[in-house]
């Protein structure tokens, strides 16, 4: 059994005008492949992908620089969590050290005032996806940006992002910032940045200490999801067999959705 296609959309591109309908020979095809290819590895260079977006956001700083763009959200997935004492976590948000990329952001340049009239938790920098929790306190000691996180404890995906952290199978943080000045260290072999004013637009838990545009980009057309069966209450599509008619699938499908 071969994973052919990456999704229906391509699967549909790719049958159109081979078959009478390809929307419904893509639906059983699909379904028929989808156990197997589930666990197929996708091999993808992150590192050459951060690379990319790293000259992009260089390109982006110099027009912001001239005057030419707005300045761009820049993300850091580098903080981690440091306690949990009292059922209290304590998350690094960001550290004034180099970091892979040779940048540095200076700990006293940061401006929270904006982060605080509006202090979400995100996962995974997804706008799309309402925050998980809030941000009640950030604050700078010594050369860390810390902060603590007051999970919805109503919403069943934070409660379960919330686990992954307590018993230590989440530990990643990352922040999106919008730089205010910054310029080429002087000192870096790797021609890093050095940040001397930014200003906080969101913190959020991430699985992968990875720049989040290049995990994007990794997945292409592929959707990342974390499955929440027990949250997730479906009725079955009243199909008996993979080997219906296809006419016969789609008939089913669409009494199913009028009922």
């Amino acid at each position: 059994m071969q994973c052919e296609y990456p999704n229906f959309k391509a699967c549909v591109d790719k049958m159109t005008g081979k078959v009478d309908d390809p929307e419904a020979y893509c639906a059983v095809l699909m379904r028929k492949t989808e156990a197997h290819c589930r666990g197929k590895e996708v091999m993808v260079d992150i590192a050459k992908l951060e690379a990319e977006i790293r000259d992009e956001e260089k390109e982006a700083l110099e027009l912001y620089r001239k005057g030419l763009a707005p300045a761009p959200t820049l993300y850091k997935p580098l903080g981690a969590i440091k306690a949990q004492e009292g059922g209290i976590m304590t998350f690094i948000a960001s550290e004034e050290s180099e970091d892979r990329m040779g940048d540095i952001i200076k700990i006293d340049g940061w401006n929270l005032e904006n982060f605080q009239k509006n202090p979400v938790f995100m996962f995974g920098h997804n706008h799309a996806m309402p925050p998980i929790g809030i941000v009640p306190r950030v604050w700078v000691e010594g050369k860390q940006l810390l902060h603590t996180v007051r999970w919805d404890e109503a919403d069943e995906f934070a409660k379960a992002i919330k686990g992954k952290y307590e018993r230590g199978f989440m530990r990643g943080i990352s922040v999106g910032f919008r730089p205010i000045e910054f310029g080429q260290r002087k000192d870096s072999k790797s021609g890093g940045m050095e940040f001397a004013k930014q200003e906080l637009l969101e913190i959020s838990a991430v699985a992968v200490p990875a720049h989040p545009i290049a995990i994007m980009r990794s997945l292409g057309d592929r959707q990342f999801y974390i499955p929440m069966p027990a949250l997730i209450k479906e009725e079955p599509l009243p199909i008996d067999s993979d080997e219906l008619m296809l006419h016969e699938v789609i008939v089913e499908m669409r009494k199913a959705f009028r009922k």
